[in-house]
């Protein structure tokens, strides 16, 4: 699960995920009242080569989407490639 900024289309987010080949869901869909807008990652049965490549697929995705800044993974944690780690 990773928050993104204030504003963001967590739905065209997903939709832009998608197009790129990526599954994700959003926090939104899970939530009672209005609130943060997040993502939603499984990769639990994912090798971590797919994983790597999904966090590219995202990232050129997130960004065709106009979401240049980094996404937080909790309160004041901000990561720059997920679990996949930097190369």
């Amino acid at each position: 699960m990773t928050w993104i900024p204030d504003g963001a289309d967590e739905n065209a987010i997903v939709s832009a995920a998608g197009a790129a080949g990526v599954r994700i869901g959003t926090v939104g869909a899970y939530r009672r009242s209005p609130g943060r807008p997040g993502l939603i990652f499984g990769y639990s049965a994912l090798t971590e080569r797919r994983i790597e490549a999904g966090v590219d697929q995202l990232t050129a995705a997130l960004r065709l989407a106009g979401l240049d800044e980094p996404l937080t993974t909790g309160p004041g944690v901000t990561r720059n490639r997920g679990m996949a780690g930097s190369r």
